[in-house]
């Protein structure tokens, strides 16, 4: 494997990550609004 490969894919998964706890915190804040405005 080369050292360029093993970072992209840790840079790919990186993203992954971030894009997913991104998602998630904006649908927990705005579920969380929802809920108080009830």
């Amino acid at each position: 494997m080369r050292g360029g490969a093993d970072a992209m894919s840790v840079l790919d998964l990186m993203a992954v990550l971030g894009y997913t706890a991104t998602i998630f915190s904006i649908g927990y804040m705005l579920g969380y609004n929802a809920n108080k405005q009830k």
